[in-house]
């Protein structure tokens, strides 16, 4: 009985340790929410809706935020609707942005976050 006990509770506490997220992972996690909500103001800024076209445009943005949450390394991949002026516009918005300062396990690491560009609705601002 012993042995049954001892294995179960190995099978479980390993099956625990899977399942919950270490505290490393959750401020990961945590700041990553934190940096979406950041990016929602640039995503929504008139400079980039006035490049959109008619449709709506996806621009993946890959870069790196230091470990005083500065941007650095900015580089883009586009799908076939995006436009050259966007991706310096977007350069520009990140690069002015004082980001959440990362945890430390990601600081300088690679991120890929794709940019819904809505384009400019007619009437918006006050202009028709």
């Amino acid at each position: 009985m012993p042995l049954l006990a001892f294995i179960f509770m190995t099978v479980f506490t390993t099956v625990a340790a899977i399942a919950a997220p270490s505290a490393q992972d959750q401020d990961v996690i945590s700041w990553k929410r934190q940096l979406a909500s950041e990016l929602v103001p640039i995503i929504n800024k008139p400079e980039l809706k006035e490049l959109a076209t008619g449709e709506l445009q996806m621009l993946y943005v890959r870069f790196r935020i230091d470990g005083k949450g500065k941007a650095q390394s900015i580089s883009f991949t586009e799908n076939t609707k995006a436009r050259p002026e966007s991706k310096v516009a977007v350069y520009h918005l990140i690069e002015e942005t004082n980001f959440p300062v990362p945890p430390a396990a990601i600081a300088g690491e690679w991120l890929i976050l794709p940019l819904s560009i809505q384009p400019k609705v007619a009437g918006e601002n006050g202009s028709d």
